[in-house]
């Protein structure tokens, strides 16, 4: 299995999505490309690749607070499950058939290097139990934003809008608004200057 930093997983492309359709549930005809874009870039946003040491189980998880976006992808992707708690709802995929469709998504799109570890670790997990061994294809080197919706999925997760009110005296009300857009990122830094690059806009703050 090829290992992360190595010169062969770095591809100069963007996503390949050719083994989704065909590993696809069966009664979902088509998976929208602009989803699973959406989908990878969101599902970056956390760590959610899960090895199990009971029995060497997998597991995929989301939390959020809002519980409608996970339904958003159990439409979309036509399988997981939904659980509400007390202060934030789950989507999760246990199955080794759904894990296998996930893999498919995943496997050479992700841009991420904290994202593509975890993931690999998560592979090597699933190699274990199967008979059919599905090799890593590396890190997705994203080159523009432009035209796909990955940094859009992104954004929901790790991204941040907020307005401030700011003394000011200049103005009549003795007061301005301060909008910013914030997007967090502990350690892929990168993606935040490509991220400043799109937007021609912003500065790391390494706080």
């Amino acid at each position: 299995m090829n290992k992360i930093g190595s010169s062969e997983t770095i591809r100069e492309t963007t996503f390949n999505f050719i083994n989704v359709q065909q590993k696809r549930v069966s009664h979902k005809t088509f998976i929208k490309t602009s989803f699973l874009e959406w989908f990878i870039g969101f599902s970056e946003g956390d760590y959610n690749f899960i090895v199990s040491n009971k029995k060497n189980q997998l597991f995929f998880i989301i939390n959020q607070k809002e519980e409608k976006v996970l339904y958003y992808i159990r439409a979309n992707l036509g399988f997981g499950k939904v659980s509400k708690y007390s202060s934030y709802s789950r989507y999760i995929v246990a199955d080794r058939g759904s894990v296998d469709r996930l893999i498919s998504i995943f496997n050479g799109n992700l841009v991420l290097n904290k994202t593509n570890a975890r993931f690999v670790l998560w592979l090597q997990a699933r190699n274990l139990y199967s008979t059919e061994e599905i090799c890593y294809r590396g890190i997705n080197k994203l080159k523009s934003f432009h035209t796909n919706g990955w940094l859009s999925g992104f954004i929901d997760t790790a991204g941040c809008f907020n307005a401030q009110k700011v003394k000011d005296t200049r103005y009549p009300l003795c007061f301005r608004i301060r909008l910013r857009f914030i997007l967090f990122q502990k350690d892929d830094l990168f993606i935040l200057e490509k991220v400043g690059n799109f937007f021609e806009r912003g500065f790391i703050n390494q706080s």
